[in-house]
């Protein structure tokens, strides 16, 4: 509605935009009285003589002398009506476009809120699927029996107290946590603390790597399952390193905490029967990831 109405404002201000100013143009040939130019001045007389005697209907306009003669100053007036129409059309016409677009503005601003309620309820239903009924788990593949130190800083350091011991040998153990937050905190923790043990150690001690998997998984699978998922995902770490698997990476982003850590893409691997991208992840100052 409001379109139409500036559309018509715009249209009557163009009119009274070519009109005023033809309209002082006659009054002033009228005033020259040239009568070669009485024929081109004819059509204009007819159009602006029923509009003077409107305006004189209502006041009677000064009369000027020039030339020896009497000129009525109706038409003049006529004149400045058609050029305040002009200004307060095309002012109208703006403040029309100007409440129109605060008004479509409001509206995307609604939308907009409307869409992100949408997007935040669907994460917090994506969020919540993801982080109920779910095993965090956390494998350590490390040869104690060359360095009982480095074992034991895996088994007993201070970010082991939130793990529950799911299965050990002497060679691994996996440990279950109620948080993928304190998965990977005890993965980085303990991870740091066996190397800086290896670095205060002379070259000839051993010092046998430790290979870390952290991995997310459905508790409907059996147990002997998850700890043969882990297994396959833990055998793809190299040296010294941690990787963990797509369902991780999933959970951080349902979280919002994938810029929290820094990770890399180690490409494509069959774990649990299908093939899924897994990661490594950086033991140092979380970044970004990429």
């Amino acid at each position: 509605m409001l379109r139409i109405l500036y559309i018509f404002c715009d249209l009557l201000a163009a009119l009274f935009a070519v009109v005023s100013p033809v309209a002082i143009f006659h009054w002033l040939l009228l005033a020259v009285n040239n009568k070669a130019l009485n024929p081109f001045l004819v059509p204009l007389t007819q159009f602006f003589t029923p509009l003077n005697a409107a305006v004189q209907f209502f006041i009677t306009p000064p009369v000027l002398h020039f030339n020896r003669q009497e000129i009525s100053t109706t038409q003049g007036i006529v004149a400045c009506v058609f050029t305040v129409l002009f200004f307060g059309l095309s002012i109208l016409s703006e403040y029309l476009k100007t409440v129109e677009q605060r008004r479509d503005l409001a509206h995307q601003a609604e939308l907009q809120r409307t869409r992100l309620k949408r997007l935040h309820a669907l994460q917090e239903t994506r969020q919540k699927k993801l982080v109920t009924n779910r095993w965090y788990l956390v494998q350590v593949n490390y040869d104690s029996s060359q360095c009982p130190t480095g074992a034991q800083l895996l088994e007993q350091g201070p970010a082991r107290q939130a793990g529950k011991p799911l299965d050990r040998d002497f060679s691994y153990f996996t440990l279950e946590f109620s948080s993928l937050s304190q998965s990977i905190h005890y993965a980085l923790t303990a991870s740091q603390a066996v190397l800086s043990h290896y670095a205060l150690l002379r070259p000839r001690d051993p010092q046998p790597p430790f290979r870390i998997g952290i991995h997310v998984l459905d508790r409907d699978i059996s147990v002997e399952a998850a700890l043969q998922e882990m297994q396959r995902l833990t055998s793809f770490a190299g040296s010294n390193s941690i990787v963990f698997s797509q369902s991780v990476r999933e959970t951080l982003e349902a979280e919002g905490q994938s810029l929290a850590y820094k990770f890399q893409s180690m490409g494509l691997y069959t774990v649990g029967g299908r093939e899924q991208e897994l990661y490594r992840l950086f033991n140092a100052k979380p970044t970004a990831s990429f």
